[in-house]
């Protein structure tokens, strides 16, 4: 285990000097726990033991590498609960190994209490049950070690791994600690992977093949949900084609560049939706980024009702490739104003599309003239919305179609 855990920081170490474009480092720090179970003199020895092994083979020779709270190195300690931990703690003063790290917990079980604060871990057995805490906030995307000693947990196809997350983004800690190593034994990944199909058949609900949502086999469905929840959390960004649902409600947005799109209840294909907490839309600032992290649009906050979401009176992307997304021109409620008169115009000013009593059903074709039934040229075109309605403000802004969009992973 030692060997292979240096092998893991020589392959950090080799990142650390050899970072290109928008990588930064990459730091490793180590867990130790086998004082668990030992009665309160020999757990303080075993610690003691433990903190100098942690000291001489793994920070010293690699000190560049290891990652620091405060002004001392950083080490995690596994005990069975928190008298176990006090014990330990009560006893600092003879342990001048122990007292060279800043050391944090973690416990055979983790409950939303008090006494597991800033806890970092382990396990995770409840949905939207990891302990809040001011510097810390562990998720998991499940467990399962088949020892039957403690609840196993299904995954629930991402639904127990995003209650975690919008706990962490309601309580909004100073960090994540995501709870995935033992990922073999107690089936905890969240980098791409499919579990062998023999055991996923003796144990459905928990060791299941990862799909999307419609059965689908997706392998990084729990690394993209991952990496969507960690640039949300961390620098408020929003994946183009990402999707969106608030605590407690069923609607489902699709971030497309500076708009949150109504996707109804429809559960999307190939992509996760993040959960985040009640009232959260309304309020979020946030860029809009791309696969290679390039900001390609902005949400701002709504002006009106406080608990809507910055959903725009019309979309304004247009992408007509029949995924099931944008792929018609959508004008909000436009069906209570059938008097409607609808307006597109290209940047040389002509009509390329005019329609009254229009119903949502335009799909970036020309209408009229000798390119009717034509897909306009990619580009940004202007439109003007009549809702036949005088006590209805017209409707003016820019719609951009795109022919080829991939869903942003």
């Amino acid at each position: 285990v030692d060997n292979r855990a240096k092998k893991l920081i020589e392959r950090v170490q080799y990142w650390n000097a050899n970072l290109s474009g928008n990588q930064h480092k990459m730091y490793f720090c180590i867990a130790m726990g086998s004082s668990r179970g030992l009665d309160d003199a020999a757990a303080v020895i075993r610690c003691e033991d433990e903190s100098r092994r942690t000291w001489e083979e793994f920070y010293e020779p690699y000190k560049d590498a290891y990652y620091h709270q405060g002004d001392k190195p950083f080490m995690v300690h596994f005990v069975e609960f928190p008298p176990n931990r006090d014990n330990l703690l009560n006893n600092e003063q003879s342990m001048p190994f122990f007292q060279k790290f800043t050391v944090r917990w973690m416990f055979n079980r983790v409950e939303d209490e008090a006494a597991y604060r800033n806890t970092y871990g382990w396990p995770l057995l409840f949905k939207n049950a990891n302990p809040v805490g001011d510097e810390v906030m562990a998720v998991s995307p499940g467990f399962w070690n088949g020892v039957g000693n403690l609840i196993d947990v299904a995954r629930e196809r991402g639904d127990f791994y995003r209650s975690l997350w919008m706990r962490v983004l309601k309580y909004n800690p100073a960090s994540v600690w995501v709870n995935s190593f033992n990922e073999s034994w107690e089936h905890t990944s969240v980098e791409p992977a499919r579990l062998d199909a023999a055991v996923a058949a003796e144990h459905p609900d928990i060791l299941q093949v990862w799909t999307d949502y419609h059965g689908q086999p997706m392998d990084d469905f729990y690394w993209v949900m991952t990496k969507q929840y960690n640039r949300l959390f961390m620098y408020r960004e929003l994946f183009d084609g990402s999707y969106l649902q608030e605590e407690d409600s069923n609607t489902i947005y699709v971030v497309r560049q500076d708009t949150l799109i109504d996707n109804g209840n429809s559960l999307p294909h190939m992509a996760p939706v993040l959960l985040v907490p009640k009232g959260f839309l309304a309020s979020l600032k946030a860029d809009v980024i791309n696969e290679e992290l390039v900001v390609v649009g902005k949400i701002e906050p709504t002006e009106g009702d406080a608990n809507e979401p910055s959903v725009k009176a019309a979309t304004n992307l247009l992408t007509p490739n029949e995924d099931g997304i944008n792929d018609f021109w959508r004008v909000e409620d436009i069906d209570r104003y059938p008097n409607n008169h609808v307006r597109i115009i290209d940047k040389r000013g002509r009509t390329v599309y005019e329609k009254q009593g229009y119903q949502n059903e335009w799909q970036g074709r020309q209408r009229g003239g000798n390119s009717h039934g034509e897909l306009l040229p990619e580009g940004t075109y202007f439109y003007q919305v009549d809702y036949g309605d005088a006590a209805k403000k017209p409707l003016k802004g820019y719609v951009t179609i795109l022919h080829d969009v991939q869903r942003g992973r």
